[in-house]
C-alpha cells in the first residue's frame, strides 16, 4: 500500500476524555512528504482493517504528522483499535496521504464549520489561511466545552477573535473571553451564519449528518463550487438497513445479484468482486457515487443534491423502491 517510509508514534495525548491526539514521525527522524490543507492520512492497519484520518496540524510542518481520534465503541472497529493498540513506539508501515476536502486558495473570505472531532481538517485550514493571511470565521459545534478538542488553544493567538463555539448541552460560560468579547453561544443556527452568500466567500463543513444537513438546507442559493463538505464520525447516522429484499443488475455483464434486508449495495458488490470506492460509507462524502440505469432509487443520502438523485445513488447507504435497480457498471 504505501510507497513512503514508516512512521513512528512520538506521543499520544488525551484532548478531551473521548478525543486522543496522535503524533506521526518518520522512523529515522527524516522529513515527511508534504501535505495539503484538508488532508488525510490513509492507515492499514490489517489487511481488512484501513481508516482515514484527516491530518489537524500546520500544512507548512513536514517534521511531523498529527491526527486526532475520537473513541467509537459502537462504530466499525478503526478507532478503538488505535485506543487500545497504537501507543507510543508503534510503527505503521501500510499508509499513504490523499486529500478529499481541498482547500481552494482563491477565495476573499472563509466561513469554516466543524462539528466535533470534525475540526480536525478545519485546523489545518485555518493555519494555512493564516500563513496566506486570508480572513475566516470558524464555528465550532460540540456538545459542550470540555467535548470541543483543541479549545485551548482554539481560545489563544492567531485564532483568537475568530472563532465561535456553540455547545448544545451547556450554557456559555462568560469568562471565555477573547480579543475582548465573549464568542461563545447557545447553539448552532446555520441559516444566520450563511444568510448571505457574499462574493468570494468559501464555506467548509466538517462534521457528522445532522450538521451536514443544516449546513446544505442553508446553501442551496449559494454559487457552485463555493460550499464543500466532509462527512465526519465512525457511525452511520441513516439507516442502510431495508424491510425487503431487492436486486442489483450489473449492466456490463447481466449479473443480478440480491441485496438483503441486513446488507447494503455497497457490501453486496463487494462480495461479488465489483470494487467501488468509498470513504464514510454513511451517505454523506460522495465517493461511491454510482450512475443507475433503471429502477426507481430509495435515496438516503445526505450528498446528492435532487437533480443529482435522477441520476445517481450512494450505493453505501440507499436502496431500491423497485424490485430491481440496475447500475452502470
Amino acid at each position: 500500500m504505501s510507497k513512503y517510509r514508516p512512521l513512528k508514534v512520538s506521543s499520544v495525548t488525551a484532548e478531551t476524555d473521548e478525543i486522543s491526539v496522535y503524533e506521526l514521525v518518520d522512523m529515522d527522524g527524516m522529513e515527511l512528504p508534504a501535505f495539503t490543507a484538508g488532508a488525510h492520512i490513509e492507515i492499514a492497519f490489517t489487511q481488512d482493517l484501513v481508516r482515514h484520518y484527516s491530518l489537524c496540524n500546520d500544512p507548512g510542518e513536514r517534521h511531523r504528522y498529527v491526527i486526532a481520534v475520537k473513541l467509537e465503541r459502537q462504530g466499525r472497529g478503526g478507532s478503538l483499535f488505535m485506543h487500545e493498540r497504537i501507543g507510543v513506539g508503534t510503527i505503521l508501515r501500510n499508509w499513504k496521504l490523499g486529500n478529499s476536502f481541498d482547500l481552494d486558495e482563491s477565495g476573499a473570505h472563509y466561513i469554516l464549520i466543524a462539528g466535533g472531532v470534525g475540526i480536525t481538517p478545519i485546523m489545518s485550514m485555518m493555519k494555512r489561511l493564516e500563513a496566506l493571511d486570508r480572513p475566516y470565521t470558524l464555528h465550532y459545534c460540540a456538545k459542550s466545552e470540555d467535548k470541543a478538542a483543541f479549545r485551548a488553544s482554539l481560545l489563544q493567538g492567531e485564532h483568537a477573535g475568530r472563532v465561535r463555539f456553540h455547545y448544545s448541552r451547556s450554557r456559555a460560560r462568560n469568562g471565555d473571553q477573547h480579543g475582548g468579547q465573549d464568542d461563545a453561544t447557545m447553539r448552532w443556527n446555520a441559516a444566520d451564519a450563511l444568510s448571505a452568500a457574499d462574493a468570494g466567500t468559501q464555506v467548509y463543513c466538517c462534521g457528522p449528518g445532522s450538521l451536514i444537513s443544516s449546513v446544505r438546507q442553508a446553501t442551496t442559493s449559494w454559487p457552485a463550487g463555493t460550499v464543500h463538505m466532509e462527512f465526519f464520525s465512525a457511525a452511520s447516522s441513516l439507516s442502510a438497513q431495508g424491510a425487503e429484499t431487492f436486486s442489483v443488475k450489473i449492466a456490463k455483464s447481466g449479473d443480478v445479484y440480491p441485496v438483503p434486508p441486513d446488507r447494503t449495495i455497497l457490501q453486496v458488490l463487494r462480495q461479488h468482486g465489483l470494487h467501488v470506492e468509498s470513504t464514510c460509507e454513511a451517505g454523506a462524502c460522495g465517493t461511491c457515487q454510482v450512475r443507475y440505469l433503471d429502477g426507481t432509487p430509495d435515496h438516503r443520502d445526505l450528498y446528492l443534491t435532487e437533480a443529482e438523485q435522477s441520476e445517481f445513488i450512494m450505493v453505501c447507504v440507499s436502496r431500491s423502491k423497485t424490485p430491481c435497480l440496475t447500475l452502470d457498471l
